[in-house]
């Protein structure tokens, strides 16, 4: 991610599969002028959807990596995220 490190728990992909629900990405972010805006990606898991955690965690990065790529900073000091050393 990033060429870094991205780290995300499973227990959400094991709460969504055990429901029968989808997993949902968002992200909130700050602009410049003090605003903030929302994004909500496509599902990562379906329902009937048969990925690895694995998987789900790279559409995860996917779908980050545009919003981490225009607000670096805010993504710097993230627990899920570490730069390559």
């Amino acid at each position: 991610f990033l060429s870094g490190t991205m780290t995300a728990p499973a227990r959400p992909v094991q709460l969504a599969r055990q429901n029968g629900t989808p997993l949902l990405p968002v992200v909130t972010l700050e602009r410049p002028d003090g605003s903030f805006i929302t994004a909500i990606g496509p599902p990562l898991i379906a329902p009937e959807a048969d990925r690895s955690e694995a998987d789900v965690v790279q559409e995860l990065a996917q779908f980050l990596t545009p919003h981490a790529k225009t607000y670096p900073a805010q993504f710097a000091k993230s627990a899920v995220f570490s730069p390559a050393a």
